[in-house]
């Protein structure tokens, strides 16, 4: 479970920009946290994972819903 946390924090950091792999890295950790009891490799989830889940969950979708800000162009740069 721990390893394909770490592969996909990998396949993130090639593909995707800084703040992408903090939230892969979270997530990995969430995922292993709630796999790990159903392997029957640690103990149950408790309410602070759930609250940390729920608040990665919610970061994820609040930086993928904002949309990017406007990227200057060369030429208009020369001209301000």
């Amino acid at each position: 479970v721990i390893r394909f946390g770490g592969l996909l924090v990998a396949v993130v950091i090639k593909y995707a920009d800084n703040i992408w792999k903090g939230f892969a890295t979270a997530g990995a950790i969430l995922l292993t946290g709630l796999l790990a009891p159903l392997l029957e490799l640690g103990p149950p989830p408790n309410a602070l994972l759930l609250l940390g889940a729920a608040l990665v969950v919610a970061s994820v979708l609040l930086y993928a819903a904002t949309p990017p800000p406007p990227h200057r162009t060369a030429a208009r740069a020369v001209l301000l």
